[in-house]
């Protein structure tokens, strides 16, 4: 038998041979399919919540590309191509301002609703007043009409709600036609509405689970939105109709009460861990840290293309281990686990990228860039707590001496926190081993990070190392830096449980420090996903480890989050804020002119990279253990890096049958034996200078000749 290695190109699919020797069909036996109808991904960590209105983190999202959907998403594994829908079809105005929307008939709930235009504004107008500042809102508020001002508020009152669901943002034209109105032309804006941010939710589900205790105050105008106000003209009976609501249900409780994201006091509680989408999936059990139960939507509105033997069940375990991943994987009782690449040897030949031969009738591997990023966030913020860090008692700092940024004009360092110090800051980012990290610790499957904007997108600047804007290995001058700082004391990097790449680079980084002998001593602190993210999100860490997977793909998507320090996601958390960098995002964002956009973003890059905000470490190759049962992963659209989960609907779990004894059958995983009975390129208006092109956006499937 001969490896069979297949290169395929996610916008060509082209096929490359390379033939070796292998184990004999006479020495191996093909497993059996297990748990048939059921997928079984075993991962880390769990989701923070499921909510598409203020979930904004890896684990969460990819759950809701199961069960939501939006007017648009992307066309299988293309990053530029979109298709309709819950929109049939759509027209933008010659100005750019205005996008009117056919939507799709005859698409139902899980809880039986009807979708309409009523219920597409519904669910827009309600993600855009809860207002959550760590969510994905932004990204549409900053376009809308009435937008940027909500996204401007700390608190959204009764009176200003509804002042922007009245205010022409979101329109219904008819039943299904439906229409979205712009303040400013923004280049990307359909592609945003592509993430789950945009999706219909049932107003049923989230009427019927409204909200039990709610902030209020004296004179009523802080609490939930009257669904009268919020469509003012329409019969209550006819708007009970186009809500999927009871004959009897009072309007007064639309579920919705402004400025309430998940960790407020007005938290909307049953849909952070309950779904109510329309989408291919419904949610039957979440149990955050332990086990995620979903079922197939037969009522889905596509289901005519359900793959033949798409799974009926999925179910999406948490398993830190990874020895016990990879055990699970090779043991066919998992179709797909995370395995980190620090452990890529135990699945493929990290030189030559081939599945190992023990597993090569078994298992399938998909490796190819994404364009997701690695970083570490240094913490400015005047004061941090003290459990993360902590200043000796003999310690020399002065906080005096030392700016905050490279613009003298932001002042001074704080006295209680050292990497407010720019030269501090500057010492970390020369204390890191990149190549050392991509080659030991990634095993290669990684590029050095250069800037927020990656490799392969447009806006990307790729002379910010070679250039000096961000520093090389050089731990002498970091030592000299520290020294001169003369902060001493205990430091603590935080990095989310079970990832071992970070766990690994994490130490990287404190062995480097530690071993200076300064009197600076660094520690890792391993979290639950959700409690290291409440820690970053508090401005709490000193030092974290986190990645970033884009929403739409273009460059606004990475610096606005990382560098804009108003309307950012990271920025603020690390209190970076540059108003020169604020205006060149900001200007960017809406340039029409593709040669002077791009410039803009080489020069945001260069001045932000002088303030030493993020360890810029490493831009991520995809790395994807399936076992070759599952069949389609790369036709279903699964590869596409604008997702976080694979596309079940399109995937067969299915295998022929196997020939064996009627008594028992011996199959061989590894080498023990076990005995069983039985994964601008056309685009109007989207500037990417040749995102993934077919040489460079290659998937290298690592696969064999199926017996």
């Amino acid at each position: 038998m001969k490896n069979l290695l297949k290169m395929k190109l996610l916008f060509g699919f082209v096929l490359l041979l390379v033939f070796s020797s292998n184990v004999s069909p006479a020495t191996a036996a093909v497993m059996q399919l297990k748990n048939p109808g059921v997928f079984i991904a075993e991962t880390v960590s769990a989701p923070e919540a499921i909510d598409p209105a203020t979930d904004y983190e890896s684990f969460g999202s990819g759950l809701n590309e199961l069960f939501y959907e939006t007017l648009v998403d992307y066309v299988g594994n293309s990053a530029t191509d979109l298709e309709g829908v819950l929109a049939t079809s759509w027209v933008v105005s010659a100005d750019g301002l205005q996008y009117n929307f056919t939507l799709r008939e005859g698409v139902t709930f899980h809880d039986g609703v009807t979708f309409n235009a009523y219920i597409m504004k519904y669910s827009l107008d309600r993600m855009v007043i809860m207002n959550d500042h760590w969510g994905p809102a932004w990204m549409i508020q900053q376009a809308i009409v009435g937008g940027p001002a909500i996204m401007g508020m700390d608190d959204v009152n009764l009176t200003e709600a509804e002042t922007f669901v009245t205010g022409g943002a979101f329109v219904v034209l008819d039943e299904y036609l439906f229409q979205i109105n712009l303040a400013t032309v923004y280049t990307p804006f359909l592609y945003a509405m592509a993430y789950r941010v945009g999706a219909a939710i049932s107003p049923k589900a989230i009427a019927e689970n409204a909200p039990a205790d709610y902030t209020t105050d004296g004179d009523d105008q802080f609490g939930m939105l009257d669904l009268n106000a919020w469509f003012p003209g329409v019969a209550d009976a006819d708007l009970r109709g186009y809500l999927g609501l009871a004959v009897d249900h009072d309007l007064a409780i639309s579920g919705v009460v402004p400025s309430s994201p998940a960790d407020s006091d007005n938290s909307h509680d049953w849909i952070v861990d309950h779904e109510a989408g329309t989408g291919p999936y419904s949610l039957v059990d979440l149990d955050p840290g332990t086990l995620i139960e979903c079922t197939k939507y037969n009522g889905w509105w596509n289901a005519a293309n359900f793959a033949e033997h798409s799974p009926d069940q999925i179910l999406i375990k948490s398993v830190n281990e990874v020895a016990t991943r990879i055990l699970d994987i090779k043991g066919g009782d998992a179709d797909n686990v995370y395995v980190p690449t620090t452990h890529a040897s135990e699945i493929v030949d990290v030189d030559t990228r081939e599945v190992l031969p023990s597993l090569e009738d078994d298992i399938d591997v998909y490796i190819g860039p994404t364009f997701t990023v690695m970083f570490f966030g240094l913490n400015m913020n005047e004061t941090l707590p003290a459990q993360f860090i902590s200043e000796a008692s003999d310690s020399a700092y002065d906080h005096t001496l030392w700016d905050k940024m490279d613009d003298p004009a932001y002042g001074s360092a704080s006295a209680d926190n050292p990497f407010s110090a720019l030269k501090f800051r500057q010492a970390f980012t020369l204390a890191f081993d990149y190549d050392t990290f991509i080659d030991a610790v990634t095993n290669g499957f990684a590029e050095r990070m250069e800037g927020v904007i990656p490799n392969g997108m447009f806006g990307h600047h790729d002379q910010l190392v070679e250039d000096g804007f961000l520093p090389e290995f050089d731990p002498d001058a970091a030592q000299a830096l520290f020294e001169a700082v003369n902060w001493t004391g205990d430091i603590t990097i935080g990095f989310n449980q079970g990832n071992e790449v970070r766990r690994q680079g994490s130490l990287l980084l404190a062995t480097t420090i530690n071993d200076m002998g300064i009197g600076i001593n660094v520690n890792v602190l391993e979290m639950a996903w959700p409690t290291y993210l409440r820690a970053v999100r508090g401005r709490q860490l000193p030092i974290f480890f986190l990645g970033w997977a884009p929403d739409y793909a273009d460059p606004d998507n990475y610096a606005a989050p990382f560098l804009h320090g108003d309307y950012g996601i990271y920025a603020p958390r690390i209190d970076y804020n540059n108003s020169a960098v604020n205006q060149l995002i900001e200007d960017a964002a809406i340039e029409q002119n593709t040669t002077a956009r791009e410039l803009m973003y080489f020069d945001l890059e260069e001045m932000a990279a002088k303030d030493y905000a993020f360890i810029y470490a490493y831009q991520a190759q995809r790395f994807t253990v399936v076992r070759s049962w599952i069949q389609g992963f790369a036709e279903s659209g699964s590869l596409n890096p604008m997702s976080s989960r694979a596309n079940y609907q399109y995937l067969d779990k299915y295998m022929e049958p196997v020939t064996s004894d009627p008594v028992t059958t011996t199959t061989t995983t590894g080498t023990e034996p076990e005995t069983t009975t039985e994964d601008d390129d056309g685009t109007p208006g989207f500037e990417f200078a040749a995102i993934f092109i077919a040489a460079t956006f290659a998937a290298i499937y690592a696969r064999k000749r199926r017996r």
